[in-house]
């Protein structure tokens, strides 16, 4: 591990480093690609009825496991 003081001062060099080293600088984005895919009604109606059966096995399996969890904490 390196000391307070020596990674104090390794920071600030590095900062004078990269102040030295400053300069303009520009960005273009000369073209642009997008694919959109949109779901269907039936599609989305499958995908949302399928995100709810995986909602309620993950309710389900956590009902159980804190019921045996409480079963298992006040057991003698």
């Amino acid at each position: 591990m390196a000391k307070t003081d020596d990674a104090k001062s390794w920071f600030l060099q590095l900062a004078r480093k990269a102040e030295q080293n400053l300069a303009t600088a520009s960005f273009e984005l000369l073209a642009q690609e997008t694919r959109v895919k949109v779901m269907g009604t039936k599609q989305f109606e499958d995908y949302s009825k399928a995100l709810d059966r995986a909602m309620r096995m993950t309710q389900g399996f956590l009902v159980v496991t804190t019921a045996f969890f409480f079963y298992t904490m006040f057991q003698a």
